[in-house]
C-alpha cells in the first residue's frame, strides 16, 4: 500500500480484504488485497464478519469512550463482503440503523461466533467515593 495505515483491525472471511485504522483521517479503511480501490468508512468503527460471511458486524464507538458504543449486524448479499455504502459514508448512526435487515446490539465489543451467534462484554465499575470501608 502507498498510504500509511494504523492498526490492523480485521480480515474478511475470504482473506481478500484487510481492515485498518487510518492514520491520516478519523476513519476505518477496508483494503482489497487484490488491488481494487479501498473503501473508507468515516469515524471509529470496528468491522467483523460472521464465520459464514453472511453478516457484517459494524461496531460504532461512543465519542470519547473506548469501550462504549453500538454494534449493527448487517446481512450481506450473496458474494458481497460489504453492504452498499454511501460514497461519503454514513452521516449518522440513524442512517446505519435504516439498512435493510439490520440488527442493533447495545454493545461495542461484539464478536461473531462460529454459527449465527455472537458474544459481547459489558464493563461496570463501582466506586466508594469517600473511601469508607464497606462491610461485606
Amino acid at each position: 500500500m502507498e498510504q500509511p495505515t494504523g492498526t490492523v483491525r480485521g480480515v474478511s472471511p475470504d482473506g481478500k480484504w484487510v481492515v485498518v485504522s487510518s492514520t491520516q483521517q478519523d476513519a476505518t479503511v477496508a483494503i482489497p488485497l487484490d488491488g481494487g480501490e479501498p473503501v473508507t468508512i468515516p469515524g471509529f468503527v470496528r468491522l467483523r464478519w460472521s464465520a459464514s460471511g453472511k453478516k457484517l458486524f459494524i461496531g460504532v464507538g461512543t465519542k470519547g469512550r473506548s469501550t462504549e458504543g453500538t454494534t449493527y449486524v448487517v446481512p450481506l448479499a450473496p458474494g458481497k463482503i460489504l453492504p452498499a455504502l454511501p460514497a461519503s459514508g454514513f452521516a449518522s448512526e440513524a442512517e446505519l440503523a435504516k439498512l435493510p435487515g439490520v440488527q442493533i446490539i447495545d454493545a461495542l465489543d461484539t464478536a461473531p461466533g462460529p454459527s449465527e451467534s455472537y458474544a459481547f462484554s459489558r464493563e461496570s465499575v463501582q466506586r466508594n467515593l469517600y473511601r469508607i470501608p464497606v462491610p461485606q
